[in-house]
């Protein structure tokens, strides 16, 4: 895992003060050696900096870089060593994209496939796959989250039927967005928001209907709603004293506790007009 910079420039430090290179230039008074938190202070308190310390700092941000992209680096090769292993529920979750529409399955001899790529014809842009009692759920959309047509569902389980591993149940699911609405009170600061919660100095940045609405929006497919993390978001933003929760529905959500769900058909909106929203307006 990456070092933070100030870890990076502090261990940059050490090594500079054991260089006999520098002679008179290092000071080998144990307190004097330099940190990053000493960096910070001098930047800070305006005081001169040193050009090593300067080129020391930039140094330890380009390791932090190197790190940060060997880090990512691994988490990619990770996840393809998951996706390829055969028959896993990555692996069915991942095959979700390989469906052509209109394009026949051919048996070459050794395995089922597609006798040519067509990208276009693969209309699958949301998948995810979980394990069910009896079978393997496999949640999907099209662009823009449209739900597939009877047609599409049809030729999705004939694609399924020969792709699949023998004795293993699919069971397609394909629906709109779960509705949500909830019971909240919200504080808030009416010399910061307008009434529509609107900032007065920016009319056109809402603080709390469009944080929410983003949070669902941006929410990764099949990914739990949780509704602590929106209350977190919603406290960030100017204006929002506080938020509090007492009541939460999901249209066909398995609630997992804690005001937490994941939603049967992999992402959620808000019903705002079944919602119950209390404001307590300060002035203060």
């Amino acid at each position: 895992m990456a070092r933070k910079i100030t870890e990076i420039y502090d261990d940059l430090c050490r090594v500079k003060e054991n260089m006999s290179e520098l002679g008179v230039y290092v000071n080998n008074d144990a307190e004097s050696l330099d940190t990053a938190k000493k960096l910070v202070n001098d930047v800070r308190t305006q005081s001169r900096v040193a050009v090593w310390r300067l080129w020391l700092w930039i140094m330890a941000v380009a390791s932090w870089l190197i790190e940060k992209l060997q880090d990512a680096h691994e988490a990619k090769v990770n996840r393809l060593i998951a996706i390829d292993k055969p028959h896993s529920i990555n692996w069915y979750k991942e095959q979700c994209f390989l469906f052509q529409l209109g394009h026949e399955i051919v048996w070459d001899g050794e395995i089922f496939k597609y006798s040519a790529i067509d990208e276009d014809a693969r209309i699958i842009k949301y998948a995810a796959a979980v394990e069910g009692d009896s079978a393997i759920i496999t949640k999907v959309l099209k662009e823009n989250k449209e739900v597939l047509t009877q047609a599409e569902t049809t030729a999705f389980e004939s694609f399924w039927r020969k792709w699949k591993d023998a004795g293993v149940n699919i069971q397609i699911v394909s629906q709109p967005a779960n509705l949500t609405n909830f019971k909240v009170k919200v504080y808030r600061n009416r010399n910061i928001v307008n009434e529509d919660n609107t900032l007065i100095a920016n009319p056109d940045k809402n603080v709390f209907e469009d944080v929410i609405d983003a949070y669902c929006n941006d929410a990764e497919f099949n990914s739990i709603f949780d509704f602590n993390e929106i209350i977190m978001k919603v406290l960030e933003e100017p204006g929002i004293i506080n938020m509090t929760i007492s009541y939460l529905n999901v249209v066909g959500g398995e609630g997992i506790g804690d005001w937490r769900f994941i939603p049967s058909s992999g992402f959620t909106y808000i019903d705002w007009g079944s919602c119950t929203i209390e404001y307590i307006d300060s002035y203060e």
